[in-house]
């Protein structure tokens, strides 16, 4: 019974869905074309692009100076798509990419500034996991031996701060010569 009431209403939206499927099978026959003047300005730009004619020229700046000098400093304009920086009249300067540290740079920084990071387990550390820093690439090296002192600091004597000297591992090293 209440499907009865229902079917007048899904016979009329099941023609709907097939005229409407029908249009756009025809339209998509006759390869999309657009009707009236917005295909023929968009030929005309299709045309200007492909032959390469008219995008440069369009795209080009026109520096138009109409001031008078009357001092004697000359005006200058600037093209904002060039590779200067403002105010100073120079080209920025890219910063070197990251380039590895060998074992030698790294021990050498370290006896520098004189702290208790090991190079060959920060050379190894780094090596292992590509020379990232959580997800992000190593941008300098010596900034994450700077880290790593802080986050191992060398051992010192708590009561007076100072060093403790070397740690002594084996005890043979007490009696060597």
């Amino acid at each position: 019974m209440a499907f009865a009431m229902l079917k007048p209403v899904l016979d009329k939206h099941a023609a709907k869905y097939e005229a409407t499927c029908d249009a756009r099978r025809k339209a998509g026959a006759k390869g999309g074309t657009q009707s009236g003047k917005t295909r023929g300005k968009q030929a005309e730009a299709n045309e200007a692009n492909a032959s390469g004619f008219g995008s440069n020229e369009a795209n080009e700046a026109v520096n138009v100076n109409d001031n008078v000098n009357v001092n004697g400093n000359v005006n200058v304009n600037v093209n904002e798509n060039e590779n200067v920086e403002r105010g100073t009249g120079k080209t920025p300067t890219r910063k070197p990419s990251f380039v590895k540290p060998s074992l030698d740079d790294v021990t050498a920084y370290c006896q520098e500034r004189g702290n208790g990071v090991d190079p060959s387990a920060f050379i190894d550390f780094y090596e292992s996991n590509g020379w990232m820093v959580g997800k992000n690439r190593m941008r300098d090296w010596r900034a994450t031996v700077r880290n790593w002192e802080r986050k191992h600091p060398k051992p010192t004597n708590t009561a007076t701060g100072q060093d403790n000297g070397p740690v002594i591992t084996d005890i043979n090293d007490l009696f060597k010569d």
